[in-house]
């Protein structure tokens, strides 16, 4: 895959987050943010499957646009909402703490792929 279709698809995905984010938290005022959540991971998990199915760049388009949905459903509303629910006092720590997890589990899953393709290789012999 060329480098600008890769640019253009994650362009994408992050696009149909940030449009989808105001969507997602007046979903959460109308209905349970558990069901909200449930369907984002569910949106996901169907994303990463069709992946792995997609053969064109239109399809890679449309399931990046799905993923960025999913993701925004499921995870950083989601997780704002709730922490703001629940916590009354020291909210800003434990806002700063779960939000911390993001960069920090991207970080060391960055170093643990780069590990496991510079020991094993990219793809697997077949």
């Amino acid at each position: 895959m060329e480098p600008r279709i890769f640019l253009l698809l994650v362009g994408v995905g992050t696009l149909a987050a940030g449009v989808s984010s105001p969507a997602a938290g007046w979903l959460m005022d109308r209905i349970d943010a558990r069901k909200v959540v449930i369907g984002g991971a569910s949106m996901v998990a169907l994303g990463y499957v069709a992946l792995s199915r997609a053969n064109s760049a239109l399809e890679f388009l449309l399931i990046f646009i799905l993923l960025g949905v999913g993701v925004t459903a499921s995870t950083i509303i989601p997780s704002a909402l709730v922490i703001t629910n629940w916590f009354n006092e020291n909210r800003g720590l434990a806002l700063g703490i779960a939000f911390a997890g993001m960069p920090l589990g991207g970080t060391a899953i960055t170093i643990c792929a780069n590990y496991v393709v510079q020991h094993y290789g990219f793809a697997p012999d077949t």
